[in-house]
């Protein structure tokens, strides 16, 4: 674990752009940032992603710490919305269902029978 004196002299090598202690800083907190990633997406592929795009944030915005000592706080606020911004994107590409109903055809009865029952739920208010 990374004590307070060293990670402010970490953080100020990173500002520094120093890839040798953005890859310390990854090291360190790369676990705990993808443990929770892979809470929130249940995928390891979209948890691996995520945990890039996190660091990703680190090594461009390092010159707005101000505080180093929160840098734990910060990570783990990126990654949650950049969770939050994954959920955004899966929902945007989505399919409405009458777009599937005509992609599977009308001569599965399987097929409409679903579409039917989906389409008969009470929406959401």
């Amino acid at each position: 674990m990374v004590n307070n004196e060293n990670l402010k002299h970490l953080i100020f090598r990173i500002q520094e752009n120093d890839r040798q202690a953005l890859s310390e800083q990854y090291s360190e907190m790369k676990t705990s940032v993808y443990s929770l990633a892979l809470v929130y997406t249940k995928s390891d592929f979209d948890a691996e992603d995520i945990m890039q795009n996190t660091f990703l944030k680190l090594w461009k915005n390092t010159t707005a710490f101000e505080d180093d000592s929160h840098i734990d706080k910060w990570l783990t606020r990126v990654c949650v919305n950049e969770c939050k911004d994954n959920f955004k994107s899966l929902f945007a590409k989505s399919t409405p269902l009458d777009e599937i109903a005509e992609l599977s055809g009308t001569d599965s009865y399987y097929n409409i029978d679903l579409f039917n029952a989906v389409s008969s739920l009470p929406k959401k208010e």
